[in-house]
């Protein structure tokens, strides 16, 4: 009875830890997308941003690592672009935005460090159950990368559509180009393709926990057969 409890609650503590896992991980490659500016730098060329803007290349980069050092830093509280004005509700939409981006970082990195602090103090749990959690988060993450990925390809203007309602109570984010500008500078295909990186790496790093969980398994395996011989 006791062995039978100890297993339904390790399945239950390995699937909390995926869980925990799986969030840091969505965390961390979001954060990472947004920061990667080569991303944004080749969506310039991509996407003719350019000419939608009449800005160079150098100017466009200057304004969108504004951007993201002021969505991530809580010491920033108004955001001032050196060539694109901003209506209210533009400048309305951008706290919002910030809002979401600070939270994302708070639930990343705490997530993260209850996984290392875990890691710390839970050595010989971890250290048993480490390579069940990298498979259980394989699973977690395989179904939901694919079902977004599936979402964006297939009807990415509904997907963004939907998102935007999902995270947004106003419609805010519907910018006029006359009054705020710097929506040609971000067109939807730039959002399509910081999506399709995040699944990508979201991807890699699963494919990458099942081939440690393979491996893991056949050197038990190997190691049973060792001694029985």
């Amino acid at each position: 009875m006791i062995s039978k409890n100890y297993s339904y609650l390790t399945k239950i503590s390995n699937f909390i830890l995926s869980l925990i896992l799986t969030v840091a991980s969505i965390g961390l490659w979001s954060i990472a997308t947004l920061n990667f500016t080569p991303l944004y730098k080749m969506s310039i060329k991509t996407f003719d941003i350019t000419s939608a803007t009449s800005l160079s290349e150098g100017q466009l980069m200057t304004n969108y690592k504004v951007l993201i050092k002021y969505l991530q830093s809580p010491f920033i509280h108004k955001l001032k672009f050196p060539d694109f004005i901003m209506s209210a509700g533009g400048e309305t939409h951008f706290v919002d935005v910030k809002n979401i981006f600070i939270y994302l970082h708070i639930i990343t990195w705490s997530t993260a460090i209850i996984f290392v602090l875990l890691l710390i103090f839970k050595k010989k749990y971890l250290t048993k159950e480490i390579f069940n959690i990298f498979n259980h988060t394989f699973y977690i993450l395989s179904v939901f990368s694919i079902s977004i990925l599936i979402l964006v390809l297939n009807n990415f203007d509904k997907t963004f559509e939907n998102f935007h309602k999902l995270f947004f109570s106003n419609d805010l984010w519907l910018f006029d180009p006359n009054t705020d500008p710097v929506i040609n500078a971000l067109p939807e295909n730039f959002f399509m393709i910081c999506g399709i990186t995040i699944i990508a790496l979201t991807l890699i790093q699963v494919i990458i926990f099942k081939i440690i969980y393979h491996r893991h398994k056949k050197l038990l395996r190997t190691s049973k057969t060792t001694i029985f011989h």
